[in-house]
């Protein structure tokens, strides 16, 4: 009594759970008819179960064309079922494909972004080093300069150290040698001043604030770099006993197969049990508790008292009286 009944549980559960993974596959395949699709596969679903039980225990009674019409539909039935739940399935695999290959786009334009502001940074550097370098040669300019002036100067001291009644007459010639190149001098170095002022003011009001901004801007991008990068593995280990079966599949022999493949050999798997199962189930409890309904009754008796109805109904169905049946076995 206790397995008929577990057996009758069993079967409705799987049928109720492949009906809902086929009712939600197939309003995925027609979302323009939602409340159409769940009223349609309830009732094809019952039909479905029903005609399977009523099939199996009328099998012999009825006519041919019913049984062979019968049976195929339950046939399709089964195979809309399993339309319905590889729908159902395959829209869940598809739904996370969809969000993983999101993230892949979201991380291949943040490392786009992130390529982008390394280049700036280069180029800003560069032009930092090319400032430092430049500055470096009007240093040394600037020291030659100085150097000269320096000679220069040493030359008009030394004259003044000399002395004589003629100082005056040669500083003053000295002086008028000199006075184009203290003048070229000069103004090379306001000229080198202005130069390294404006070094100065690019480095430190142009390319540092850049520098600066681009690294809190890559800093950004890599702390987003480093969330989507999370996801993707956090995906990925959703995905991983996928990976695992394409592996095996290879692992034994066979061709190697990727992820989405391994996705859709499993759920073919599955369907191929879910629904048969679950018809062949009912059908079992159908015959369970019809062998409870015979009672007592020994199995040979029972299988002749089957039948002498079976003869009788087709018996009375060629239009002969009962009373000749009833003489025939003398009942």
């Amino acid at each position: 009594m206790i397995f008929a009944y577990l057996i009758l549980i069993s079967s409705l559960s799987l049928a109720a759970v492949a009906a809902y993974f086929s009712i939600l596959g197939l309003t995925a395949i027609f979302p323009g008819a939602f409340w159409s699709i769940v009223v349609m596969g309830g009732a094809l679903e019952v039909g479905k179960l029903v005609t399977a039980v009523w099939l199996h225990r009328n099998w012999k009674k009825a006519a041919r064309s019913i049984r062979f019409y019968l049976a195929f539909a339950v046939l399709v039935l089964s195979g809309i079922t399993s339309m319905g739940i590889f729908g159902f399935l395959s829209k869940s695999h598809i739904e996370q494909e969809s969000g993983s290959y999101q993230y892949v786009a979201q991380l291949n334009l943040l490392n786009n972004k992130i390529e982008s502001i390394e280049s700036k940074k280069l180029s800003l550097n560069e032009q930092k080093n090319n400032n430092n370098q430049l500055k470096e040669e009007d240093f040394n300019l600037l020291a030659r300069l100085n150097d000269r002036l320096k000679i220069l100067d040493d030359a008009v001291s030394e004259v003044r150290n000399k002395g004589g009644f003629s100082v005056s007459s040669k500083l003053k010639a000295l002086d008028e040698a000199q006075s184009p190149e203290r003048s070229s001098i000069s103004k090379q170095k306001t000229d080198i001043q202005n130069r390294l002022e404006k070094y100065r003011s690019k480095i430190e009001q142009e390319i540092f604030p850049s520098l600066s901004k681009l690294e809190e801007e890559l800093l950004t991008l890599n702390l987003d770099k480093s969330k989507i990068d999370s996801e993707i593995k956090k995906l990925e280990s959703e995905i991983g006993p996928v990976k695992y079966i394409a592996e095996i599949v290879s692992d034994l022999g066979g061709p190697e197969v990727d992820a989405p493949k391994a996705v859709r050999i499993v759920i073919l798997i599955l369907i191929f049990v879910f629904d048969p199962l679950a018809i062949l189930l009912v059908v079992s409890a159908s015959i369970t508790f019809k062998q409870m309904d015979a009672g007592g009754v020994p199995k040979d008796l029972l299988q002749y008292r089957n039948s002498l109805l079976d003869e009788l109904e087709v018996h009375l169905g060629e239009g002969k009286p009962a009373e000749s049946f009833i003489e025939k076995y003398k009942i």
